[in-house]
């Protein structure tokens, strides 16, 4: 699933820097009135991916360094939507509690779609900024078992 979505935001960054091109080509014409409906719809669309692809970009790095760096505790979710008209969806909303004991509310995508109201829940956190933290199931990354030694 990570290299699907990884794939999403190339193609969406190539389409913003196409559209990208195409404002600068209008600017340097001198006339933005020359562009067409249909060429401001293309640009405006390709700058609106371009922004998904950023956002989702940004997320992956996010998430992790979460995983990696961030510290572990255990939250409750405290609700949980259900949606999507083409593909199920899934967010939640969980509380933790930080390691000064400071309570703290987030919420986010439920990727994994097993999450429900009053289920414990592994939430990564930055301990410097609490508030930037992630469910394990919201995370575009999954943790993998490590290998036991025998």
């Amino acid at each position: 699933m990570l290299y699907a979505l990884l794939g999403v935001p190339a193609a969406l960054g190539l389409a913003g820097l196409s559209g990208y091109a195409a404002w600068k080509g209008a600017i340097s014409a001198g006339s933005l009135s020359a562009f067409s409906q249909q060429e401001w719809v293309a640009v405006f669309t390709a700058f609106f991916f371009f922004g998904i692809s950023v956002h989702l970009l940004r997320k992956l790095v996010w998430d992790r360094r979460l995983l990696l760096h961030g510290a572990v505790t255990v939250g409750r979710v405290m609700g949980q939507r259900t949606g999507g008209r083409f593909r199920r969806s899934s967010t939640i909303t969980y509380s933790f509690s930080d390691a000064t004991s400071r309570v703290f509310a987030s919420g986010g995508a439920d990727y994994s779609t097993e999450y429900y109201e009053g289920m414990w829940v592994v939430v990564f956190y930055d301990p410097s900024r609490p508030h930037k933290s992630v469910a394990e199931g919201g995370a575009l990354y999954s943790l993998d078992e490590a290998p036991r030694s025998e």
